[in-house]
């Protein structure tokens, strides 16, 4: 994968083979902080959730040909099948925070399918919770800086994420 314009990156990419957690898998999980002509270029998002988390800036998540303006405080939930791309603002570059996560527990998953069903339209994917925000900063922290017990720690943030 090529690398764009980016003021600071930092990533953990497991798309082709995502690193189990209990029941749950994690695909990708970093933090950007874009330059004025940042770009990320139209993806599709395979059998898994990712949540894109503004935590600077603003930008534009472009997510089936529907743009949707998101700035600091605002995730992002991206749904399987999806095709999006990020455009950032050019006088206030957007930073932000993203996690790629899917899970095998079915009472999670039916709950995921039915958040899906109901704000499919792209209008309806932006939420706003400082909780995420910071379980997600945690689980980066986390995957950069293994410790003894980080698989447990990161299995149970994953799943307060979910929740």
């Amino acid at each position: 994968m090529p690398e764009y314009s980016y003021k600071y990156k930092i990533s953990r990419d497991s798309l082709y083979s995502p690193l189990s957690y209990g029941e749950h898998f994690l695909y990708q999980v970093g933090r950007i902080h874009c330059n004025a002509d940042s770009e990320i270029p139209i993806h599709t998002q395979l059998d898994y959730f990712e949540l894109t988390i503004a935590t600077e800036g603003k930008g534009t998540v472009i997510t089936n040909n529907e743009p949707v303006e998101v700035s600091a405080g605002d995730i992002y939930i991206s749904f399987a099948g999806d095709f999006h791309r990020i455009i950032s603002d050019k006088d206030q570059p957007l930073k932000f925070d993203f996690i790629t996560i899917k899970s095998q527990n079915e009472t999670i998953s039916a709950c995921m399918e039915e958040i899906m069903a109901q704000n499919h339209a792209a209008d309806r994917r932006v939420v706003r919770d400082e909780v995420i925000l910071q379980l997600v900063s945690r689980v980066i922290r986390e995957v950069k800086k293994q410790k003894k017990l980080s698989e447990k720690i990161i299995e149970a943030i994953i799943t307060e994420i979910f929740v």
